[in-house]
């Protein structure tokens, strides 16, 4: 397992550093034994087999508590630290959760909140005597954008072969720096980090990943080597024409795009600007382990999908059937590894014949290459997050006065990604600081729209 390569990496190496994070950094010594007793502390506070609801900010803590739920056989529910109140109330209650670690004060009956503990220095050889084999699952919930949030059980094994695939098609190398720009809670930062884990290599924990000026000074300051990012993410790079690449190009030696769609123009631009980096995009979902299949993208032939776990097989079916070359289908997971099902949803457990529907579409180039065309129904990547305009619409439907709402995705011209644009029909004026504010209190702050507009009437 994961944790047993973690003690292997550190008996190689034990000053190297793991994670860089602003001002501070800790070896891969000082995070394990961070991890071990921590773990120690659960297990004494907590019943085994319970899940912990862990609720924070990108920053190294995260690691070290998530590592520690694992070891101290619990159940890590994981979910965004931007999830609306009314929301995180519902997963508590869904799961039964009496333990939160977070930074935040949270007010539930029944709910005991554990705050960071400060760990004193301990002797190497404690970790020594770790044999036990971690089992189990995880729960890591999506954003919600149809409505409630789902919780998607994985395995614990799963997720760790997935990573150990990736690891063997992407081939960091161990003295690499990476930099990380998408949240640990979100599948693929998660996936990140256990890909790190396993292979030894150092990590800068970017907790600013809106502010791609910050992007750019992280990759001058400590010579980054590679980095995940959204495909939306390369689009406004590639619009800030002021920004130097050429100082940080010769350091990149791999860049992950995922797993929305990517332009070919900004792919094209991407080879054109980083020469030496190896470039894959990568495609996946939380019900997948976060992940499906990699084009090799920096390939002069023809790129190839690989399978980047092997218990999950890929189709593209059109009308309950297999797609020909060159036709167009939704992509279709199916096999051992895909997720157990979902948080007290029963209805969502019983799969198509075919498998389990992505709702994303894809052009099928032959049995081991796809072309992602984008998504079936009306999700569109916001800042790596899927955005549903109908939960929007919902939400704004809610609010005393408005009649109808109807909401569009508007291209920005300044970034290449999607801005969202509300109106509504209502018989008196709404103040719109007081619709804001109401729908901050349901919304994630990436789902508020960016223009409201009062209409007599929605076509």
């Amino acid at each position: 397992m994961i944790e047993k390569k973690l003690i292997q990496n550190v008996k190689k190496n034990p000053k190297k550093i793991i994670f860089i994070h602003e001002n501070e950094k800790i070896t891969y010594s000082e995070f394990l034994n961070h991890i071990f007793y921590f773990s120690k502390f659960l297990k004494r506070k907590i019943n085994k087999k319970s899940k912990v609801l862990l609720l924070q900010n990108n920053c190294i803590e995260w690691a070290i508590h998530y590592f520690s739920i694992r070891l101290a056989g619990l159940t890590p529910v994981i979910i965004s630290d931007l999830m609306p109140y009314h929301k995180l109330r519902t997963i508590i209650n869904e799961n039964k959760i009496r333990y939160v670690i977070s930074d935040k004060k949270i007010r539930l009956k029944n709910l005991n909140l554990i705050k960071n503990i400060k760990i004193k220095k301990s002797k190497d050889s404690s970790y020594h005597k770790f044999k036990n084999k971690i089992s189990g699952n995880e729960i890591i919930y999506t954003s919600g954008t149809t409505g409630m949030p789902k919780g998607v059980i994985l395995k614990l094994e799963t997720s760790y072969q997935v990573a150990k695939m990736i690891n063997n098609i992407v081939k960091v190398k161990k003295n690499a720096i990476e930099l990380l720009s998408v949240p640990f809670f979100h599948s693929d930062g998660l996936g990140r980090l256990k890909c790190l884990v396993l292979n030894g290599h150092t990590m800068v924990i970017n907790d600013k990943p809106n502010n791609f000026v910050n992007f750019f000074n992280l990759l001058e300051k400590y010579k980054i080597n590679g980095f995940f990012m959204v495909s939306s993410g390369i689009e406004i790079l590639k619009k800030l024409s002021f920004l130097n690449f050429n100082k940080i190009a010769t350091n990149l030696e791999f860049i992950e795009i995922g797993s929305e769609n990517i332009k070919k123009s900004t792919l094209n631009w991407a080879k054109k600007t980083f020469t030496k980096a190896k470039i894959y995009f990568h495609y996946g979902l939380t019900e997948a382990s976060r992940s499906a299949f990699k084009v090799i993208c920096h390939d002069k032939k023809t790129p190839k999908a690989f399978t980047t776990n092997k218990g999950i097989i890929v189709d593209i079916i059109k009308n309950d059937r297999k797609c020909k070359k060159n036709e167009v289908g939704e992509i279709i997971i199916k096999g051992k590894n895909v997720f157990s099902g979902y948080i007290n949803n029963n209805e969502n457990l019983v799969l198509k014949k075919n498998g389990f529907p992505t709702g994303d579409y894809a052009k099928k180039i032959s049995d081991r290459s796809f072309e992602l065309k984008g998504r079936v129904d009306d999700l569109r990547k916001i800042n790596g997050h899927s955005v549903s305009l109908n939960e929007i619409q919902m939400v704004i439907n809610m609010f005393p006065r408005i009649d109808q709402s109807k909401c569009n995705f508007v291209i920005d011209r300044n970034s290449g990604g999607y801005k969202i644009h509300a109106r509504y029909t209502s018989k008196t004026l709404i103040n719109q600081n007081k619709l804001i504010y109401f729908l901050r209190k349901r919304l994630e702050t990436f789902k508020i729209p960016n223009r409201f507009t009062r209409i007599k009437q929605i076509s």
